[in-house]
């Protein structure tokens, strides 16, 4: 009898680095989506409310109003 370890399936670095861009995409996607929706009254705790992408992340990802994605100046 097999060790219950030795059957898990294990994810390759391809797999993941796919799943991550992909991740990525969806929410660089929605974020781009919330920033048309929301208009000229843009700021990063709305695109938090709306998309569900925690606030550190985006005042991280993207510092000022004009460098979150969808945003025209």
């Amino acid at each position: 009898m097999a060790h219950w370890r030795s059957q898990r399936r294990r994810t390759g670095r391809h797999e993941l680095d796919l799943r991550r861009a992909t991740r990525a995409a969806r929410r660089t996607e929605a974020v781009a989506d919330a920033v048309r929706d929301l208009g000229p009254d843009v700021d990063h705790v709305r695109v938090a409310d709306v998309t569900g992408v925690p606030l550190g992340y985006l005042r991280w990802a993207y510092p000022s109003v004009a460098d979150l994605p969808g945003h025209t100046a």
